[in-house]
């Protein structure tokens, strides 16, 4: 037996103990290997082989940083070693596109497992009152919500209050206690600017749904917009705000003639726009709050004898465009649109979880993604 040996073995026998009577609670932090080695009278050599016995029995997280997280008893550690994601995603509703919300959740799972922890799916509306109070008793490293519903506020607030690190990937002043991910739309509009000066297009004007301006991305797209639109000395930006324009019948119907359903939507939606297209200097780039409606505004060009990417360009945005039901009907209406990087905002989240359990503090930090503009014609 060498003369560390003993040591070793009285520093994990003691940390050990520490754990189970709560000394050290499950969810808290271990003070450092100095901090430890001072307390337990040992060498850190001696503190750190014992981490290394307590980690391998899951009784503590791995390092993160020069960090870890106690787990607690062996009764208790599973949990503890868990990062629970709320979403009500299922893989049979898997998007091709990059731009739904799916692919945050996944991108969270991804980097979960990466960072060596145990990830649990939550399902946020069903998530009763005893449901919580497990999350609460059990102490999970942290919680992240990769989509927003109605009842993630109150579960995530609930959860934040009793001590436990939240992330959630939004923006918006409901959210602000939190520490949240959310895609950079002031660069994203910026960026659609840009492209569209650069084709020499000089009268831009901006189509929202009425719905869609509610949303808490509208302004910061707008302002992105409105920059760029003055750094490339380009008139303001002409906003349009519209009724919803879509088609009664179902786009995903097996009977369903999408080439028509295509064309009545760019009818339904010309009328709306007609101020844009006409009059002594009509816009020769429009950008669409999102994909789903570009296409619409693309045809409705067309159909007023403006064709894309020749007379006009249309940019979208959210990349839906490939699992559209009509994208084929649709292939040359866009120009371009904004990859969100939404795999990656759900990287983003476990990043920021880390940030909080290494550093502390109160919650409230922010981390915007950087979106991609996607060329398509």
């Amino acid at each position: 037996m060498t003369t560390t040996e003993p040591a070793r073995i009285r520093a994990v026998a003691t940390l050990r103990s520490w754990i189970e009577d709560g000394t050290l609670v499950a969810g808290s932090c271990l003070p450092s290997e100095r901090a430890l080695a001072s307390q337990l009278e040992v060498s850190k050599p001696s503190v750190h082989r014992a981490l290394q016995v307590l980690e391998r029995d899951g009784l503590i997280s791995p390092a993160v940083g020069r960090t870890r997280t106690v787990y607690g008893s062996v009764g208790s550690s599973l949990l503890a070693q868990t990062v629970v994601v709320l979403s009500s995603h299922k893989k049979a509703k898997h998007h091709a596109s990059t731009g739904f919300s799916d692919h945050v959740a996944e991108g969270a799972h991804a980097a979960v497992s990466d960072a060596g922890w145990h990830s649990m799916a939550f399902h946020p509306d069903r998530a009763d009152a005893s449901g919580v109070r497990a999350l609460l008793a059990q102490r999970p490293v942290g919680v992240l919500i990769p989509e927003t519903r109605e009842a993630s506020l109150d579960i995530a607030t609930r959860l934040r209050d009793a001590g436990v690190p939240v992330v959630v990937n939004i923006d918006g002043p409901a959210w602000v206690g939190f520490d949240r991910v959310a895609s950079d739309h002031a660069a994203g509009g910026a960026r659609l600017v840009e492209l569209l000066a650069a084709r020499e297009r000089r009268r831009l004007g901006t189509v929202w749904n009425k719905g869609a301006q509610r949303g808490w991305w509208h302004a910061p797209r707008m302002a992105g917009m409105s920059a760029a639109a003055a750094a490339a000395g380009l008139a303001p930006v002409q906003l349009a705000m519209v009724a919803s324009a879509s088609p009664k019948q179902d786009p995903w119907a097996d009977d369903t003639d999408t080439a028509a359903y295509l064309e009545q939507y760019g009818r339904n939606y010309l009328g709306q726009i007609i101020e844009l297209l006409s009059g002594p200097e009509p816009c020769d780039g429009l950008m669409v709050h999102t994909d789903t409606d570009a296409v619409a505004v693309a045809m409705a060009c067309r159909l007023f004898g403006l064709e894309p990417g020749r007379d006009i360009d249309v940019l979208g945005y959210d990349y839906y465009l490939p699992d559209l039901p009509y994208s084929a009907d649709a292939r040359g209406l866009l120009q371009a649109s904004v990859d969100r990087d939404t795999h990656g905002q759900g990287e983003a989240l476990v990043a920021v979880l880390q940030r909080r359990l290494i550093e502390g503090g109160d919650p409230g930090f922010i981390q915007h993604v950087q979106p991609r503009l996607i060329t398509l014609s």
